[in-house]
């Protein structure tokens, strides 16, 4: 059996968390929304509030999510975020959220 690749020892690597989820108990596993970390091909990650098919605008309403092949940049500067916690203060200011929080 030959040696692990250097570049994959622990010292070089880490875990990155790239979902979040939030749900009453009673529902679980089935998150009603979760926030995903979203990498990109240049520039960095960004992140994504989705329940279901749909995704929260930063104006705060849900809009029905494109194929990837039909997001285009208005798209991307309209429905994601550019730090976790802009994604959660956003997530926390819905309706889903109250509704989880107090079942």
């Amino acid at each position: 059996m030959s040696k692990p690749d250097k570049l994959l020892t622990p010292a070089r690597c880490e875990w990155i968390p790239t979902e979040w989820a939030i749900a009453p108990l009673h529902l679980r596993p089935r998150p009603d929304v979760t926030i995903h970390r979203l990498g990109q091909m240049s520039g960095p990650d960004l992140y994504a509030v989705r329940q279901g098919n749909y995704c929260l605008s930063r104006k705060g309403g849900w809009e029905f999510e494109p194929q990837p092949s039909s997001r285009d940049r208005a798209f991307f500067r309209h429905c994601r975020f550019s730090s976790f916690e802009e994604a959660r203060t956003a997530a926390e200011a819905t309706e889903e959220f109250r509704q989880c929080v107090s079942s």
